[in-house]
């Protein structure tokens, strides 16, 4: 699991902010990093997502999904600019 968090998923989300992919086409491109990560920690390919995304506190396994951390990407990128008062941060605001 730390191959997928630091490795495949750290190189996926680089360039998320910048994205405009659909719920539909991020899940087409997480899946086959997902399959391999789950098929290579022991669990089966088709692991019920709704578990492999779920927190570990609640029985889950704790991976990333790309749609949320693009989201959270996005709005970090906002605000950065946004407190940095440069001209990209001024026509966000407007």
């Amino acid at each position: 699991m730390i191959a997928y968090k630091c490795v495949a998923f750290k190189k996926l989300e680089y360039s998320l902010p910048m994205t405009t992919y659909s719920h539909k086409e991020i899940n087409k491109l997480q899946n086959p990093f997902t399959s391999a990560c789950l098929a290579n920690s022991g669990y089966h390919s088709r692991f019920p997502r709704s578990l492999v995304y779920a927190p570990e506190r609640y029985g889950g396994i704790g991976l990333d999904h790309m749609y949320q951390a693009r989201g959270l990407l996005q709005l970090k990128y906002l605000l950065s600019h946004i407190r940095q008062k440069d001209e990209l941060g001024k026509s966000m605001v407007c």
